[in-house]
């Protein structure tokens, strides 16, 4: 049908040898098929009914009271333009039947007083530039069609299609030929379908598009011979059982993808599909692969990723998430129970909840979490596999909740493993079964809190169970020491709290940041909550003088520069005058050393850049070691 109507419509445009008319409704209350209910701009009668070449309108003349109705009793009617304007009163456009299909070649413009009723198609069938459609409150109730080689048509303000409809098969919009821009505008629809291989334009940058088809195509794409602009869109899948597919042509490129209903799925057949962002929320969602992510957030059940992928921020705040193996991934938060398959290489990982780590998997910065409450987390190491640590890891447990690592079978063990960096690795509050650990260059220090199971007297191999000397739970009373005009900035982490841990500091009944800065001499004390009725008190002591004999002069301070500060940890440095060799070191609020480096200036002024992302928010000083002199600069990461 419709094909046939674009053919119909070719043929009126090529052999009609009438011009176009203006044709207006007159009359009040009629039929579509009554002649009398039409007048020519000259006032006449006209001899037939409006052709895809005539303009159609309603204005203020048109009506006689309120809801006059224009009913459509052909199945087949058809405008050049269709206008509403200047309706003075509630007006009704009402048709004979479903199977009706109104034909219009160019423009739509609705008036906000039009009550749309007609439940028959709409099909815009044009070969030209800019045709407009401005709706002014109304709704489609059946689909509607852009069909035409080098039409095109815009949206003036949101288009909505019947929401009673999309579950009776109906409310869809398909684009055959031509361009069609929602230009910033919202779209409500049952789906979009452009699974064809004519040309065509869709340019949906900057909308939000809600789609509620269930159990069947939502969104469908055929990208061969497509141009698609997508850029900061926003399309939901609202209904279950939804299917979103790419299929053929090349590189494609979206905004963000929202599935919302239950198992709805996301397929990229033989495309490369980029994506700003992908949300499942509803339960036993997938994602196909072939595409590239820059986030990803999992928050519905037992959804999964099939295939390959290439996820840049990877949330998952749901339980039995499956992630397939071989995955390349810069950042990834897992907040739910999660199993992990083997061949994954990721940047940054963090882990607050039980955690099966199958096959080997190698990552630059593993953070092990302690959990959500005081009942124990358990992380799972497969029997007999490594996983392979690069930067650093963070396993660190407190006393309201001890962290639990254990391999799949007691009688084989699985191992962890770092030969990279400068610092031994510090952990504590573990119960250790059938884990190993090993290096060839580091110790691992397990902690004088921890302890190997089931017989302390035979731990895994590699494990220490002692402190590292660089490391102590909490404050403990310790003394801080600052130079007058220079805060101290107390760091709460060494409590190995995690995203839910509270900080209330010095009496406080609201919790705090994890850092407090402290001007002057006093004993500062601090409530951590853990969770509920599980917490611990501790306090600090901080001191200041005039540190005469360690501060640097305003000149040597000059030569050195750090910027953005704050900043995500990305930082530059900028030195000036300085051509000697000198040594730069990266420590924490409790003097602990987390990197080292020895710098050879390339020239008078010299610029490095370091990455310190990986590190947890808080306040960090950067000590430079030049001649007789130390400069220090306070860095700080949020």
């Amino acid at each position: 049908m419709k094909y046939l109507s674009y053919f119909l419509f070719l043929f009126l445009l090529s052999n009609t040898v009438l011009s176009q008319e203006d044709y207006y409704w007159d009359g009040g209350q009629g039929n579509w098929s009554s002649l009398n209910s039409w007048r020519l701009e000259n006032g006449f009668i006209p001899a037939v009914l409006p052709s895809v070449l005539d303009n159609v309108i309603f204005n203020e003349n048109s009506f006689e009271q309120q809801l006059d109705t224009v009913f459509i009793d052909i199945l087949n009617p058809a405008c050049n333009s269709m206008i509403w304007e200047n309706i003075p009163f509630n007006v009704v456009l009402a048709g004979v039947s479903e199977s009706s299909i109104l034909s219009i070649n160019s423009s739509l413009k609705f008036h906000q007083n039009v009550i749309n009723t007609f439940t028959g198609e709409v099909d815009f069938i044009s070969t030209q530039p800019v045709n407009t459609i401005e709706m002014n409150g109304n709704q489609f109730i059946n689909d509607i069609w852009f069909n035409g080689e080098g039409g095109e048509w815009i949206l003036m303000d949101d288009l909505l299609l019947d929401t009673n409809n999309y579950l009776n098969g109906m409310g869809s919009i398909y684009l055959l030929k031509g361009n069609l821009n929602t230009n910033s505008k919202q779209v409500y629809c049952g789906a979009i379908l452009s699974d064809y291989q004519s040309t065509r334009v869709l340019n949906i940058q900057n909308s939000i598009i809600k789609l509620y088809k269930e159990n069947e195509d939502a969104w469908l794409i055929d990208a061969e011979n497509l141009e698609l602009l997508a850029k900061n869109s926003f399309i939901y899948l609202e209904g279950d059982q939804a299917s979103y597919q790419n299929k053929n042509g090349g590189e494609l490129e979206y905004g963000s993808i929202y599935a919302k209903g239950a198992a709805s799925s996301i397929n990229n057949s033989d495309n490369l599909v980029i994506y700003q962002s992908i949300h499942l929320d509803g339960v036993y969602c997938t994602i196909g692969e072939n595409f590239i992510a820059d986030s990803v957030i999992i928050n519905g059940d037992d959804c999964s990723v099939e295939g390959e992928a290439e996820i840049s921020n990877l949330i998952v705040n749901a339980n039995q998430f499956t992630l397939p193996e071989g995955q390349y991934i810069k950042r990834f938060i897992s907040y739910g129970p999660f199993t992990l398959s083997g061949s994954n290489y990721i940047e940054y990982s963090k882990f607050l909840n039980d955690t099966y780590f199958l096959g080997n998997n190698t990552f630059d910065t593993l953070l092990l979490m302690p959990c959500y409450d005081y009942s124990g987390s358990w992380l799972y190491f497969q029997s007999g596999t490594t996983q392979t640590i690069n930067d650093s890891i963070y396993l660190r447990g407190n006393q309201c909740c001890n962290i639990n690592i254990k391999s799949t079978d007691p009688t084989e063990l699985a191992y962890l493993k770092k030969d990279y960096g400068n610092a031994d690795v510090s952990c504590d509050f573990l119960n250790i079964w059938t884990v190993g650990v090993e290096s060839e260059t580091l110790n691992f220090y397990a902690g004088a809190n921890s302890t190997a199971l089931p017989d302390p007297n035979n731990p895994p191999p590699g494990w220490i169970f002692e402190n590292d000397t660089n490391y102590y739970y909490g404050f403990q009373g310790a003394t801080f020491e600052g130079c007058w005009g220079e805060p101290v900035i107390l760091d709460a982490s060494t409590f190995n709290g995690n995203d839910e841990t509270q900080y209330y500091w010095s009496g406080s009944s609201i919790p705090g940041e994890i850092t407090f800065e402290v001007t002057e001499p006093d004993t500062v004390s601090i409530v951590v909550v853990y969770a509920e009725d599980c917490y611990i008190e501790d306090y600090a002591i901080v001191v200041f003088d005039s540190c005469e004999s360690s501060i640097n002069d305003s000149h040597y301070n000059s030569l050195v520069k750090l910027f953005p500060n704050p900043s995500n940890g990305i930082f530059s440095l900028e030195t000036v005058n300085i051509v000697d060799e000198y040594e730069l070191t990266l420590s924490n609020s409790i003097s602990m050393v987390l990197f080292l480096e020895k710098i050879k200036p390339t020239g008078r002024t010299t610029i490095k850049t370091f990455d310190f992302s990986s590190l947890e928010i808080g306040v960090y000083y950067i000590q430079i070691e030049l001649r007789d002199k130390l400069i220090v600069k306070k860095v700080i990461i949020c």
